[in-house]
């Protein structure tokens, strides 16, 4: 939570005091990934990286 307060654009007020329009958290996801991490999320990276996705379906029994 520090880290997220130190980079901002989270709503991380429980009672929901601050105004929404406040927020950027698409913006500051990518801002937490590079300080986690390290590495750098580009345009060039993510048009160039090849992206796996799955769907899992619950079935029911």
């Amino acid at each position: 939570m520090p880290l997220m307060r130190q980079i901002g654009g989270f709503e991380l007020e429980p009672d929901g005091s601050a105004k929404r329009t406040e927020f950027h958290c698409h913006e500051a996801t990518f801002a937490l990934c590079d300080t986690v991490t390290g590495l750098r999320l580009t345009p060039q990276l993510l048009r160039d990286t090849i992206f796996t996705v799955v769907i899992a379906r619950r079935t029911l029994v």
